[in-house]
């Protein structure tokens, strides 16, 4: 594990002073400079993560034989605390890279495929958001409905009915909402997973 991380300086090393002649040799707003600095952030990302990674889940399945102090004739039986704390740090942090490397190559698959219409992907979505939307139509008619028919229940069954004809008329309009809210439910029942 220490000659790969010291490799790993080696490598750090040399970006920077790659990243430093880009700079003193091509001009920062030029296009070659961001060519130079996209190669070098895509490849920081590939070593440092799940390049990285793999060696610290090998050097993590070898933690038995890292726990120990190396000497060059005998082994210690002193615990060697620095080079576990460097493996756990270094674990973390190209999980971390892994992860964020995966959220934008995810990003870009997803705006690409979100932009075309007959994608696979947009044609779920498109078809998840319409079910949502159904659902929560159908909700709010529900609700309004059960409140609408409680409110005639309330009215009939306390005695307190007013003759009006805009209350028969807007009584008459709860009947017909509950009666388009069952034949709504009645269709979503029979109808197929795309329907």
């Amino acid at each position: 594990m220490r000659v790969i991380f010291t490799a790993y300086a080696i490598l750090s090393a040399s970006v920077c002073f790659v990243l430093t002649l880009a700079l003193m040799v091509c001009d920062e707003f030029s296009e070659w400079f961001d060519k130079i600095v996209n190669g070098v952030a895509e490849f920081m990302y590939v070593s440092f993560g799940p390049v990285l990674f793999t060696f610290c889940l090998f050097g993590l399945f070898s933690i038995p034989e890292l726990a120990h102090e190396c000497h060059p004739h005998y082994i210690s039986s002193n615990l060697n605390l620095m080079d576990i704390t460097i493996l756990l740090i270094c674990s973390g942090l190209s999980f971390c890279i892994v992860f964020i490397y995966a959220l934008q190559h995810t990003n870009r698959v997803a705006e690409k495929d979100l932009g075309e219409e007959h994608s696979i992907f947009y044609q779920l979505f498109s078809t998840f958001l319409n079910r949502q939307r159904h659902k929560f139509s159908v909700e709010r008619k529900r609700r309004q409905a059960l409140r609408n028919h409680q409110q005639l229940n309330g009215a009939s069954n306390g005695g307190v009915i007013n003759q009006n004809s805009s209350e028969r008329h807007h009584y008459q309009l709860n009947s017909n909402m509950l009666d388009e809210l069952r034949q709504e439910c009645d269709n979503q029942n029979n109808g197929g997973l795309f329907s």
